[in-house]
Formats: C-alpha cells, sequence, structure tokens
C-alpha cells in the first residue's frame, strides 16, 4: 500500500517525540509526522517556456488534521528546508515553487520557496524527510515511459490520479488536465440527438460494419438523449425494451479539423448499465460490459443505480481520429432482458488540445488533481525484448512488468511487421489496422521465464525474423474492473516500441587497384 513507509517508521517516532510536543500538537489538532500521510502529488518540471520560473513540487496531506512539517526537508534535484509555522491542512495542499512570486502570477496560487536547484526534464529522484531523518515519501520520475509523456507546447505537470496509489510508479501518475477549464473542444453535449437502432434480433443485419465512417445509417431513428425508460429525465422513451430487447446501437458524427494537435479525448455518460464504444471503428472503451464482442442480446455485468455523469476509461483514442468526419458508435446494454426497471443512456464528447489558451491544459498546484481518478488501470512498466538486437531465424522473446491491486485480467502484445521499403507512417491508414494479436501470459511457458512474478511474456517466432525487417509493438492490460491501458500511453509521440532484425553487412570483394591486376579481398566472411 502506498503509506507502508511512513507506517513502519511510527514506532520509531513514538520512542523518539517528547510527550510534551505531542500534547502540544494535539491542541493544536496537528499530528506529528508518523501519523502523516504526506506525499508528493503533483510536480511541475518542464514549463512550456524553458526559462519560464514555473517549476514546483506539490504535497498532499490526507488525513483530517494538520501536519506540522517545520525542519522537514525536500531533496533531491531541487532542496528546500521548511520554516518554522509550516503546516499542512487536513486534506491539504502545500506547494513549494522555483520562484513563488512567478507562480503566483501564473497559477493564482500561493506557495513555499524558492527551492535551490532545478528539476531536470529527464526526471528525478525528489525525498521527502522529515524530523530526525526519517523518510516521509520518495519518488523517483522519469521523463517518458513508463511516466508520462510531457509534449506539446501547452504548460502541463504530471499529477498522482489517486492519493492512495503508489506514488513511485509511473502508471499512478498522468499529464495534468486543467480542473475548470473548458475543453477546447465540445463536440457532443448532452441531450444532443443521435442515430439510434434497436437491438432486436432483424437488427442482426449490420454485423459490425454500423461502427465505421462509411455505413448507411439513412434508415436509423433519430433520438434525443438520455434514451431509455423507467426514469422521469428520459426524453426518448423506449417503452418496448423491457423483456422486448437488451442493448441498443447509437451513432453520432462529429468533426476534427487537426487529429495531431488532439491531446485528449474525453468522454463522459450517463448510463445505465453497460457500453461498448468505438470511434471510426476502433474500440476505444467498455465499461460494466464482458470481454471481446457481445451481441445484440448481450447484457451489463451488473445492474447500476447512479444516474451521475461519469467519466468513461478510453484506450488510445487520439489514435483513432481521422482529419474530417468521424464516427462514435456506442452500444448500451441493460443488466437484463426483464428483471431490470430502468434502463437510460446520454453521452458527452470533448477534445482537448495542447496549445495553451483558454482550452489548454495545465497544472493545478494546491488543489485536487484534475486526473483523480478512484479507479487506473493496470501499471506497465520494464518493457523489453530478447535478444536486444536479433538476427534472422531467432525466436524474440517480449517482457513486461504489469502489476494491478485489482488484478491482472488480460495482457495482449499488438505487434505489426514493415518489410524494407514499405515503411508506414504513424499517419498511413494502415498503421492504424495492420497490426497482430497474441496473448502475453504469467504462466511460465511459451516463453515467459517464472510463472506469477507478474512479468509477462510473448514469443515472436522464428520465421517472423527476416533480415531487415522492423518489429513494431504495444501491450495492452486490463484489470478486475474493466480499466484498460495501451502502452506507450496515448500522448507519448512514438505510439509504438520496436526493434530491427539485421545479419550485418554481407559480403563483399573489392580491390585497392582494380585497374593493376591486383585481386580483388573479399570482405565480411569472418
Amino acid at each position: 500500500m502506498r503509506h507502508s513507509r511512513v507506517q513502519r517508521s511510527s514506532v520509531q517516532w513514538g520512542v523518539s517525540l517528547a510527550i510534551g510536543a505531542l500534547v502540544s500538537c494535539l491542541r493544536v489538532g496537528v499530528f506529528p509526522p508518523a501519523q502523516a500521510g504526506v506525499l508528493i502529488s503533483e510536480i511541475l518540471y518542464k514549463p512550456a517556456l524553458k526559462t519560464d520560473r514555473t517549476e514546483f513540487v506539490e504535497l498532499h496531506n490526507t488525513e483530517p488534521q494538520g501536519v506540522a512539517i517545520a525542519g522537514w526537508r525536500l531533496e533531491g534535484g531541487v532542496n528546500f528546508l521548511f520554516p518554522e509555522g509550516a503546516i499542512i491542512p487536513g486534506g491539504g495542499y502545500l506547494v513549494v515553487a522555483e520562484d513563488p512570486s512567478r507562480l503566483k502570477s501564473r497559477f493564482g496560487v500561493t506557495a513555499l520557496g524558492p527551492f535551490v536547484g532545478r528539476l531536470s526534464r529527464e526526471g528525478e529522484r525528489l525525498t521527502l524527510i522529515g524530523n530526525g531523518g526519517l523518510l516521509i515519501d520518495e519518488v523517483d520520475f522519469q521523463g517518458g515511459f513508463p511516466w508520462p509523456t510531457l509534449t506539446g507546447d501547452a504548460e502541463r505537470s504530471i499529477e498522482l490520479i489517486h492519493p492512495t496509489f503508489d506514488n513511485d510508479l509511473g502508471g499512478s501518475w498522468r499529464p495534468s488536465v486543467a480542473v475548470g477549464i473548458q475543453p477546447a473542444s465540445t463536440v457532443i453535449s448532452k441531450g444532443g440527438e443521435w442515430l439510434m437502432l434497436k437491438g432486436t434480433p432483424d437488427a442482426s443485419a449490420v454485423g459490425i460494419a454500423w461502427r465505421s465512417v462509411t455505413f448507411d445509417d439513412s434508415g436509423w431513428t433519430k433520438a434525443k438523449l438520455p434514451v431509455g425508460y423507467g426514469e422521469t429525465f428520459v426524453v426518448t422513451s423506449l417503452a418496448d425494451m423491457r423483456s422486448g430487447y437488451t442493448s441498443i446501437l447509437l451513432r453520432k458524427t462529429f468533426v476534427v479539423e487537426d487529429p495531431t494537435k488532439v491531446s485528449g479525448v474525453v468522454l463522459a455518460a450517463q448510463y445505465d448499465d453497460g457500453l461498448k464504444v468505438w470511434i471510426n471503428g476502433k474500440a476505444v472503451g467498455s465499461v460494466n460490459m464482458p470481454e471481446g464482442e457481445v451481441g445484440l442480446e448481450g447484457s451489463a455485468l451488473q445492474a447500476l443505480e447512479d444516474a451521475s455523469f461519469k467519466e468513461i476509461p478510453l484506450v488510445a483514442p487520439a489514435q483513432a481520429l481521422l482529419k474530417g468526419v468521424n464516427v462514435i458508435a456506442v452500444q448500451a446494454f441493460n443488466s437484463s432482458l426483464g428483471a431490470s426497471s430502468d434502463f437510460f443512456a446520454d453521452l458527452t464528447l470533448a477534445l482537448q488540445q495542447d496549445g495553451g489558451g483558454s482550452g489548454g491544459s495545465g497544472p493545478t498546484p494546491g488543489k485536487a488533481n484534475s486526473v483523480y481518478s478512484t479507479s487506473a488501470p493496470p501499471a506497465i512498466r520494464q518493457v523489453d525484448h530478447r535478444p536486444r538486437e536479433p538476427v534472422s531465424g531467432q525466436k524474440v522473446v517480449i517482457t513486461a512488468k504489469i502489476t494491478d491491486p485489482l488484478g491482472v485480467r488480460r495482457v495482449q502484445l499488438d505487434y505489426q511487421l514493415v518489410d524494407p521499403g514499405a515503411y508506414l507512417e504513424l499517419n498511413d491508414a494502415a498503421y492504424r489496422t495492420s497490426w497482430t494479436a497474441l496473448e502475453m501470459n504469467d504462466a511460465g511457458i511459451e516463453g515467459d521465464g517464472v510463472a506469477a512474478d507478474s512479468v509477462y511474456s510473448a514469443t515472436l517466432s522464428a520465421d517472423i525474423q527476416e533480415h531487415r525487417r522492423l518489429v513494431r509493438y504495444r501491450i495492452r492490460a486490463d484489470n478486475g474492473a474493466g480499466n484498460g491501458v495501451v502502452a506507450p500511453f496515448s500522448e507519448d509521440p512514438q505510439p509504438n516500441f520496436a526493434y530491427f532484425v539485421y545479419d550485418g553487412v554481407p559480403a563483399w570483394k573489392g580491390s585497392v587497384i582494380p585497374t593493376a591486376g591486383v585481386a580483388p579481398v573479399i570482405y565480411g566472411t569472418n
């Protein structure tokens, strides 16, 4: 668990702390550090302008009581000694800045500082040390995978998703998305008009083609959302759904002017009970649903009783976007055919863009993190392939360490073969479609070294490895709650790992003075 380092030290603090000091702390509602859930929760290490002095480190107190931190130290790439009277209020935040006045003008927050030093854009080890040398917290972040990758011109920090998550794991952090700022483009608003097809048996003729941009939906019904039954807020009634069918199909188009500038896609939904989501035919989201394809007659995993809008976790949605017209396709499911008392669905879609301005992304120093969530996908790290430089006819084993407190349900390797002269640009349509899926395992078989060690493996056969062939790959994982992730992460400008099969320079012959009859020498045979 996240607070183990602090908890292990509580005895030594109890021994070393004077009774009088403890009583004094209790009187003002401030607990000694041994009982304090203080952690590093946000870091801005990469200002949009290198010369802008906006770097900061944010501390968060997860306990209801205030914590006195006078005499504590922040060490690593930057150093700071917390002064007398420094307190983090219960549930509150404290920011240490490179330049407090600049941070005030930039983000409107009062901070301590200035700290000494600067944070490296390549990564840094930050250590929070309490009185008596007690290690309170430590974060060893990197400037790229398996940590978030900060790209674009907009100012962004890295933020801890939830204070109970291990903040020394890159998968527990995400790039900031400013709270309270309207996304750059809300392309679909709640209560909008969609095209709908009821999931009755005669609807099966649409197959999976209904998810694509080119599908002819002219015969579908126009429906204003929320659609459903059994709730007063429903606009389009489905009076025949109960005992008639368990799902509906929804389609709506939206326009993207420049997909390369989209840094994030935010889908929020009001739903009962489950959803599967595609953008331009690519599966990007699933919530409260079984894995894989689910037919019209399928149902959600369980009944839900929550009518609020909730953000839906998506897997690499920005990579599915096209320039111009795009289609989002949603299959909404009830939990049962006849036993459910209600069903409803409504959705919103927004695109986030780098580049600053009112629709940009930005840090949230001194307040709740913009990426806050009680759930997160599995943490993927230590991605590797062996041998590092394969030659023709060699098997290649790809491995990744993947963990999740809820358990890892499935891990999949996607690989793509690129032959000499047939290079695929990242914006080529074929780049998005020409992938082959292969299950990864942690069972100690098929190339996996040790069973149940959280290292998942997949073996690419020897016949795949051909001289001068580029092999791209990426890794998908989801957990017991259905939260999925793809590595490299969606914000990474390089959306795949890769290796190059190379047998070396072939043998060749040459002569120093060919016209003088000097015998040629053959090179490259040894």
